[in-house]
């Protein structure tokens, strides 16, 4: 043994090299047409698909039950995985299953023993981890159920107006779990289609009652794809809300939904013409000093990448020589047409 190292500080090496499997390792798993694919959270390295779906799954009882899929939650060990069973161009509300994995990515079950999801979206845990709440999309409601997966009714249903569950999209929970904020597309299922009758919007729902306290409808954000269509939302600040938008922008809300600010997603991607970029957004999520934003390329295959940005949404791009792009993951086929975004410690 060299004299120059102590035993104390060989031990202590080695005992570090025996934990180091133990620590949580942070990713980020981005939700692409048919699957959910890791990347690491500090660097953006991909480390391989995480959960593998199938375009033709037609039910949960399928070999593999994953199809299209939007969200993930979280609650102990196991993840809850939103999915329905057509594809996601399409404007079915088609049937649909909360399926539950383990953190390593092994299938358990199917959560919902009711069935009687509509394409479900957005999903969160509340009232101490006893009830899930699931945005129906194609149930036009938010669906509640216990901790077991017994159907418990609609917390809060639509009404025919644009003040209400109309094609509800993505939750934000309060700390004190007295309210959801949700978004919502404005849509409406006719007869097993989906169709977008009202004005997309985001809502301030009491969870005590399902009353919508609150609600805002933003015009178009700039440079955006010629329409609204609020898509996720989390929190920049404790009294802050960012929202993206399926055609663009990131919306900034005080917590009674008055808007504060809006940024513009878009970006030039050619410097001699002026030509900006032409994205379809997905989810958002606020990790410390950033917000990442998910989005795929119409006009490109729909290949899919991440943005970041500020949290005053200027550009945080991965590109030092480009500072105005706020491409952190380049565009992939590995995430096409992405859309979902879960922060992931394994």
């Amino acid at each position: 043994m060299s004299p120059s190292v102590p035993r104390v500080a060989l031990l202590a090496i080695a005992l570090l090299a025996c934990l180091q499997p133990l620590v949580a390792k942070k990713t980020f798993l981005i939700g692409a047409i048919n699957s959910w694919e890791e990347y690491d959270l500090k660097d953006g390295t991909y480390y391989g698909t995480f959960l593998q779906g199938s375009p033709i799954s037609t039910s949960p009882s399928s070999a593999n039950p994953l199809r299209s899929t939007d969200s993930i939650a979280l609650k102990g060990s196991t993840l809850y995985v939103s999915t329905y069973y057509a594809d996601s161009t399409s404007d079915s509300a088609a049937p649909g299953a909360i399926l539950t994995y383990t953190k390593k990515g092994q299938f358990q079950g199917r959560f919902d023993v009711n069935g009687g999801l509509l394409r479900p979206y957005g999903l969160v845990w509340y009232n101490q981890g006893k009830n899930l709440l699931v945005a129906g999309l194609g149930n036009d409601a938010i669906v509640k159920f216990d901790d077991v997966g017994n159907l418990l009714g609609n917390l809060a249903s639509a009404n025919s107006s644009r003040a209400s569950t109309q094609g509800p999209n993505a939750f934000l929970l309060d700390d004190k779990e007295e309210y959801v904020y949700i978004t919502t597309e404005g849509s409406k299922n006719v007869g097993g289609t989906i169709t977008f009758p009202y004005d997309s919007g985001v809502l301030k729902i009491r969870l005590s009652d399902g009353a919508v306290v609150k609600t805002d409808f933003p015009g178009n954000a700039v440079n955006n794809a010629g329409f609204v269509s609020l898509l996720g939302l989390d929190y920049v600040a404790d009294e802050v809300i960012v929202v993206s938008d399926f055609a663009g922008g990131l919306r900034f809300y005080d917590l009674d939904l008055n808007l504060l600010s809006t940024t513009d997603t878009s970006y030039v991607v050619n410097a001699a013409t002026g030509e900006r970029s032409t994205l379809f957004y997905g989810q958002v999520r606020v990790v410390r000093d950033h917000i990442y934003l998910t989005a795929f390329d119409y006009n490109d295959g729909n290949k899919g990448l991440v943005l970041r940005f500020n949290l005053d949404g200027t550009p945080s791009g991965s590109d030092a020589a480009n500072p105005s792009s706020p491409v952190w993951i380049a565009k992939t086929t590995t995430i096409t047409r992405a859309i979902g975004i879960f922060l992931f410690d394994k």
